[in-house]
């Protein structure tokens, strides 16, 4: 469903996820980023609601306090989650052979996803208006996939030089501090180069959400995960620490490297908040468990919208 979600009832900004599997983990080690609902035990953290604590008002609501916050576009986080629905797609080979009943079930909801997707894209692009206009087209996906390309090449070049800038540039706040935090712990002469080869990128999701912003029209988010893969190298020279730790040129063995990367533009107003397209994180592949737990976070959702509909 494309109904609009209110921005409090996203999830979490900063969770502890998983981390991918090691054979597609090669270059990176930032966390996969949650696709999930938080369980009972999670704490959630609203961060406009923690400065409005810190900022506390006597005579003002805690509700109008927060209307306040978000009447700033500064104070709208530009990292909330995975869009409910995403299924991220396990590649064709791993089906190969007799199909089970799971496998089967998981293909279904693989169509139905995609079927979801084409639906509520069509209607946040007859129902909001937005500069630039929002990619829902297969025919697109050429171009789409020609930029995660290039955003893919160039953050983990930029990684490897130290560019935190860069990074910054590029990434949204979440991953942003991931890439920042392990720069930090790198030591000073440890040097990299990094090469990909044979790199392709694929669309599997492409979902658009309209956000209920009461200070704004036109709200929304478009995210698109890719499938990229590679054959990647990277050579480290430098020091570890002291000068007996001093390491030769290392080259690890090229091997094939496959993530999935998420784009994503955010509107307000119906303009994109970033001109070009910034780099939301990685994913995981959907599993059996995560579709379940994802249906149930959704089901929760619209009930919430549907008992709000009239405030």
């Amino acid at each position: 469903m494309s109904t609009p979600l209110p921005i409090r009832i996203y999830r979490p900004l900063h969770r502890q996820c998983a981390r991918q599997r090691p054979f597609s983990r090669k270059f990176s080690a930032t966390s996969v980023r949650p696709a999930r609902g938080v369980t009972p035990k999670s704490k959630r953290v609203d961060p406009v609601l923690s400065q409005v604590g810190m900022e506390h008002v006597p005579g003002k609501s805690l509700q109008s306090l927060q209307e306040e916050q978000l009447g700033d576009e500064h104070n709208l986080p530009d990292d909330i989650g995975l869009l409910p629905g995403t299924l991220v797609r396990a590649p064709h080979s791993k089906f190969i052979g007799f199909l089970s009943l799971k496998d089967l079930w998981y293909e279904w909801k693989w169509l139905s996803s995609k079927i979801a997707s084409a639906v509520a894209l069509f209607r946040f692009k007859r129902s909001i208006s937005t500069n630039p206009k929002i990619f829902w087209g297969w025919w697109q996906h050429k171009y789409l996939e020609n930029t995660a390309e290039e955003k893919y090449k160039h953050l983990y070049r930029s990684f490897a030089k130290g560019d935190a800038e860069a990074i910054s540039e590029m990434c949204l706040s979440g991953v942003a501090k991931q890439f920042h935090d392990r720069l930090a712990a790198r030591p000073r002469d440890l040097k990299m180069d990094w090469t990909a080869d044979e790199l392709n990128a694929r669309v599997v999701s492409n979902r658009a959400q309209p956000l209920s912003l009461s200070s704004y029209e036109n709200a929304g988010i478009h995210q698109i995960v890719f499938r990229v893969k590679s054959k990647q190298t990277l050579k480290i020279t430098g020091k570890l620490g002291g000068s007996r730790n001093r390491i030769a040129p290392y080259t690890p063995r090229s091997g094939d490297v496959v993530e999935y990367l998420v784009l994503q533009r955010q509107f307000i107003n119906g303009q994109a908040k970033h001109q070009d397209w910034m780099v939301w994180g990685f994913a995981n592949e959907s599993t059996l468990a995560q579709i379940k737990e994802d249906e149930e976070y959704e089901r929760r959702v619209n009930a919430f919208n549907a008992g709000h509909a009239g405030n």
